[in-house]
């Protein structure tokens, strides 16, 4: 139909073309012809200047023209005839020519995949029935109206075909293409609707299409890619935050090993503003990874397919770090393409410290047990001997060249073996597959007592290495074997011993309890051994025994003792009086352990025994103090009759009454040298009197010894002469000044040079000296006479004793007493060095500078005083 009204509208349109062109050209014909009469009418004065013969000529002219305008205009009408012909011809020709066009066209079209709308010049549409059919419309597509559809299952939705009509509209109005989706009333299918203005060759008409594409499937397929492309973006965006998250240094290279992509932590690392200013500079977290070298082991890395791991020293936040960085190559899934690397970098500064912490702890620890006394060997997980220190190599006598070259534990037990170093085994080769199964089947450490054939005992402990394979260790336990058997014996010895003590001794623990006790504890608290067996409690004790005391003080006393304040625990001792007339010694002793040791001892026999001894020493002191007034009283009352003697004898002497004979003489002197010893000896015997009573008070003075030690000498000069005995003295020059009591510094020296006369034989030889020491002085005198036995050293400085080895009546046994007694107020000490038959040396050593004191009160001195007085 629409093909029948393009070929009507071409014909049609042909004749009327004729018909206009043959009346325009007459209308331009007559046109011509009014033009030329015009013309004539109004220069016809001109041309003929006469009248007759103007209007003559003018008729004449006018039909001369007509003519040749009638000629013109029958030739000009078959001119166009014939044009109108050919021309006619050709549009049929281009008529036919557009119609097979349109025709192929449309036909092209519906054989298309896609429909159409489409107007030509005249309006006409035509419609593609495959529009229908993806419309769901009842009937074919006559008009755009039909588009909308009938029912709410058919044509498109108002909206899609309210924006379709407006741009039909405005295409055939205005011949603006568009291009819009559309959908359909259900909205599961999309089509693309595209409308522009075509021309058909050989026509000036504008003609319009519309294409509609079904874009449903690769709508469903677009959104499926657009929701791929959501979560690939919203993956991108998390694996963006997490890679931000993760504290290493993370980036991509591209396929040239330029930086692609870097974490937050990488631009951290670098000190960078931001990711842009990292990828635009070009700042390498590691500056020589992209030298010349660096770039060639990326690119051979690449194209070997191989991870590559690097260390570098890097500075990062202001401290020098080591990190590892992690190189590894990328290739596309497809096509296999290098796509570059990723590359992490992982801090190693605390594995790298922690490794050379490990090393160091390794070495010390090598060290530590290179030094201990128990032998140590690790054997590995292949039985090799993988560590020994020094006290294995000397326990076991091997080689250090053979234990440095990692022996099997085998080889090890045979060499031990060839050197009698292993227990005696009945079968050896049964008892090395006990050692080396140990490797498989040990799960806890093992000990094992070695007895080797040399009586040495090995404590051997076999565990489990950490790492794999055995460590054991062995000591030597001979000795400390020995010492338990020692200590047990001892212990046993101890035990004895204090069960059959007569002091009853317990020990409480911490806690109160009772830990140890002997027997005599239980007798002198009487408590029976079955209660003491419990373990009782202290408070429990001392109930049991409550009857013993005197007062609940004495119990709480008691209870304090053991469990007193720990700060307070020291040594505590006393005594209990029991009722039962008992009297109790007791003593606390803290223990280290926290425990208290409690003795006690029943002294009540002992108490009786001191209570009559007290009163016999203060009955024997009372009576050595009447003793002392005594001699001091009986002293003073023999000096009186002895000084009258002395005197008269004096008196004879100097032959006052007369002149005396040669043997009067004799007795006389004999009179006075008997009085000057009786006067001596109680003189001495007072001195030691005062001395007793304490009331002897030191003169100190300073004077030249030399001069005292002279006129000792010249004391006994007449003894020594009468003797024979050779006097020599050894003061050093220096020694001269000394401080001290001359009065009883001359008796000090007075009595020892008597005594060293007395007991030297005729002929002998007596020495008097000095010696100045740093603070001290030395007086001492030597002689060669008997000497005095070793065992009466001490007793000759007592009162009245002399040497068993004395001639009767040789000495009153005073002298060395007070020689004693007034070094000793000097605040010196005395020593005796003697060998029988040989001599005896007497030391004196004083001080230097002595403080002038009185040794004792006055109180006896001065009653002795007003007695003599």
């Amino acid at each position: 139909m629409i093909l029948a009204g393009f070929k009507k509208t071409k014909i049609i349109s042909a004749a009327g073309l004729t018909t206009i062109m043959m009346t325009v050209w007459a209308a331009v014909m007559v046109m011509v012809l009014g033009s030329f009469q015009a013309f004539a009418a109004v220069t016809g004065a001109e041309i003929y200047p006469h009248g007759a013969g103007a209007d003559a000529g003018s008729a004449y002219f006018l039909d001369e023209v007509g003519l040749i305008i009638l000629l013109c205009l029958i030739v000009g009408s078959l001119g166009l005839a014939f044009y109108h012909l050919r021309m006619r011809q050709k549009a049929v020709e281009t008529l036919s020519t557009q119609q097979q066009q349109i025709l192929a066209a449309l036909a092209l079209m519906k054989s298309s995949d896609n429909a159409f709308l489409f107007w030509d010049e005249n309006d006409n549409m035509a419609a593609s029935p495959l529009l229908a059919e993806w419309l769901s419309l009842p009937k074919p597509v006559g008009r755009l109206s039909d588009l909308k559809g009938q029912d709410a299952l058919s044509g498109f939705d108002h909206k899609s075909y309210e924006q379709l009509a407006r741009a039909v509209r405005r295409l055939r109005g205005e011949g603006h293409s568009f291009s819009y989706l559309l959908q359909d009333h259900s909205r599961k299918k999309v089509f693309e609707a595209a409308g522009k203005t075509v021309w058909v060759a050989g026509s000036e008409a504008a003609h319009y299409i519309v294409w509609f594409t079904d874009l449903t499937l690769q709508k469903q397929v677009v959104d499926s890619r657009e929701d791929r492309l959501s979560v690939m973006a919203a993956e991108k965006d998390h694996l963006q935050q997490v890679a931000d998250e993760i504290s290493l240094p993370i980036w991509l290279r591209d396929a040239d090993l330029n930086l692609s992509w870097v974490n937050q932590a990488y631009v951290k690392a670098v000190e960078a503003r931001n990711t842009e200013s990292v990828l635009r500079h070009r700042q390498e977290l590691v500056p020589t990874m992209l030298n010349n070298e660096g770039r060639e082991r990326g690119q051979a890395a690449l194209k070997n397919r191989q991870e590559y791991v690097e260390q570098h020293f890097v500075v990062i936040g202001g401290s020098r770090r080591a990190v590892r960085v992690h190189n590894l190559p990328l290739f596309s899934p497809n096509d296999d393409r290098p796509l570059g690397m990723v590359c992490y970098a992982e801090d190693v500064t605390d594995l790298e410290e922690a490794i050379a912490q490990l090393t160091r702890f390794d070495e010390a620890n090598a060290e530590t047990l290179d030094k201990l006394s128990t032998a140590v060997a690790i054997f590995g997980p292949d039985k090799t001997l993988n560590f020994y220190n020094s006290a294995f190599s000397r326990l076991w006598g091997l080689d250090e060249g053979v234990l440095s070259s990692q022996p099997l534990h085998t080889e090890l037990l045979e060499l031990m073996r060839e050197n009698r170093r292993l227990p005696e085994q009945a079968d050896f080769p049964a008892w090395k597959r006990q050692q080396l199964t140990f490797y498989t089947e040990l799960l806890e450490p093992r000990e094992e007592m070695w007895h080797l054939p040399d009586n040495t005992t090995l404590r051997v402990v076999i565990q489990p290495h950490p790492l794999g394979g055995l460590l054991f260790l062995f000591e030597d336990v001979t000795d400390r074997l020995a010492l338990e058997r020692s200590y047990n014996t001892l212990f046993a010895v101890q035990h004895e011993t204090l069960n059959n003590l007569h002091e009853g001794v317990a020990v409480y623990a911490v806690d109160g309890t009772l830990e140890l006790y002997n027997p005599a504890f239980a007798d002198i608290w009487k408590l029976s051994p079955d209660f003491l067996a419990e373990q009782p409690h202290i408070s429990d004790v001392l109930l049991q025994c409550q009857d013993l005391f005197s007062s609940p003080a004495e119990r709480d006393e008691m209870w304090g003792q053991v469990l007193g304040d720990d700060t307070g625990r020291k040594l505590a001792s006393g005594r209990l009086r029991r009722p039962d007339e008992t009297v109790i010694d007791f003593s606390a002793v803290p223990l280290p352990d926290g425990a208290t040791l409690m003795t006690y001892l029943d002294v009540t026999d002992s108490i009786r025994i001191e209570t009559a001894l007290r009163e016999r020493n203060l009955a024997l002191e009372a009576t050595d103090r009447l003793k002392s007034e005594f001699l001091a009283h009986m002293s003073y009352e023999l000096r009186n009759p002895l000084n009258s003697v002395i005197g008269f004898a004096e008196l004879m002497q100097q032959e006052y009454q007369g002149p005396l004979n040669k043997d009067q003489h004799q007795y006389v002197s004999n009179i006075l040298q008997a009085s000057d010893h009786l006067l001596s000896l109680i003189n001495d015997i007072l001195d030691l009197t005062v001395i007793e009573a304490g009331g002897l008070t030191l003169e100190y003075s300073d004077f030249d010894l030399t001069d005292l030690v002279t006129d000792v000498a010249n004391t006994v000069q007449e003894n020594l002469t009468q003797k024979g005995i050779k006097l020599d003295r050894d003061i050093p020059e220096n020694l001269k000044t000394v401080t001290a009591d001359r009065r009883r510094l001359h008796q000090i020296l007075y009595n020892l040079l008597s005594n060293a006369i007395k007991f030297t034989g005729e002929g002998g030889v007596v020495v008097i000296g000095a010696r100045q020491e740093k603070d001290a002085m030395r007086l001492f005198v030597q002689d060669n006479g008997i000497g005095i036995p070793k065992a009466e050293c001490e007793v000759v400085f007592d009162k009245f004793q002399t040497g068993s080895n004395t001639p009767k009546g040789l000495g009153a046994g005073l002298g060395l007493s007070l020689v004693k007694s007034f070094t000793e107020l000097h605040g010196g000490q005395v020593e005796l060095q003697s060998e029988l038959g040989h001599g005896t040396k007497v030391i004196c050593k004083l001080p230097r500078n002595p403080a002038q004191a009185t040794v004792a009160d006055g109180g006896f001195q001065q009653e002795l005083t007003a007695g003599l007085s």
